[in-house]
């Protein structure tokens, strides 16, 4: 099933990142870390794996400090240059969930974009994501 969201898309997102049981895999062009940080220490407390890809660029690299601190602690969080940017967005959480859309994990995204975040549950569509994933996470 497929569910989609217009409104609130940092309240969705959080709420889904913090059912996670085992895994968080993302491809997200950028992140908040102001806003996400905490929540992604939190579930590392909670020994849940995270690697993330980021592009590489000066949006990233203000949250370096905050990057290099949550991969100490174990997240596996990578900043990409691809020819292009990588401008996906999009996370897997327990191999069981996508979410998906146009919304980057910013304040930005949050309050003054018009954004979408859609979650969905089938299993081969989460598979595709996986894959996709995977294959830029050996690219990087």
């Amino acid at each position: 099933m497929v569910r989609c969201y217009f409104t609130n898309l940092e309240d969705v997102a959080i709420s889904e990142l913090k059912k996670a049981k085992k895994s968080i895999k993302a491809a997200v062009a950028w992140i908040n870390f102001s806003i996400y940080g905490g929540l992604l220490k939190e579930l590392l407390d909670r020994n849940i794996k995270i690697k993330i890809l980021l592009n590489n660029d000066g949006v990233n690299q203000r949250y370096l400090n905050d990057i290099q601190y949550l991969n100490s602690i174990g997240a596996n969080i990578r900043l990409v240059n691809f020819t292009g940017i990588m401008h996906h967005k999009f996370c897997i959480i327990d191999k069981q969930i996508c979410m998906f859309g146009s919304f980057n994990w910013t304040q930005s995204a949050n309050i003054r974009n018009i954004e979408d975040l859609n979650i969905c549950d089938e299993l081969s569509f989460v598979n595709n994501y996986l894959l996709e994933f995977r294959a830029l996470w050996d690219l990087s």
